[in-house]
């Protein structure tokens, strides 16, 4: 490697690292990996000079995101597909490691069809297809229902939480 196109990825390495990891965070939603995922995007940088060294802040860029996305791919790829049955023997929300005190507490703040379908995606593991083909919305109808319970969830549980911060002796 010739010492200008060090020093050029030494530069861009300081520069722009803070932009790089916000965006991997915001790719892979772990700080930790992102860190990974920028360093390996520099390593391959490296390893591969004569792609780069035209546009190496694009070709850095591009090259993170698609560590980033080859990361998340090979993940889900390995993500094992829960089929709600254990042993043959079907699997009630009850035998979950979530505290069935919140589970109720969920059950009586949200409406029938936010909770079903809340127990569809995160207790029974079905895609957001799956449910849109089983429902028949549109997935994007879906993906919006998602989000919102995801904070009538956070409007339930943070009153909660600060209840039981603060009835703690410290």
């Amino acid at each position: 490697m010739n010492d200008a196109y060090k020093r050029q990825l030494e530069e861009i390495y300081k520069t722009n690292y803070e932009r790089h990891i916000r965006y991997a965070t915001f790719l892979l939603h772990n700080s930790n990996l992102a860190e990974d995922m920028v360093h390996k995007a520099f390593l391959l940088a490296i390893e591969n000079e004569e792609k780069s060294k035209y546009y190496p802040e694009a070709w850095i860029m591009k090259t993170l995101k698609n560590v980033c996305m080859n990361y998340i791919k090979q993940y889900a790829i390995r993500k094992p597909k829960y089929d709600g049955f254990v042993d043959n023997q079907p699997v009630s929300e009850s035998s979950f490691d979530v505290n069935s005190d919140t589970l109720l507490t969920l059950q009586q703040e949200l409406n029938e069809q936010d909770y079903a379908l809340l127990v569809q995606y995160c207790f029974q593991h079905k895609t957001v297809q799956e449910i849109s083909e089983e429902t028949g919305l549109t997935p994007n109808h879906i993906h919006v229902r998602l989000f919102r319970i995801r904070n009538e969830i956070r409007k339930i549980i943070f009153p909660l939480f600060v209840i039981l911060l603060f009835s703690q002796e410290i």
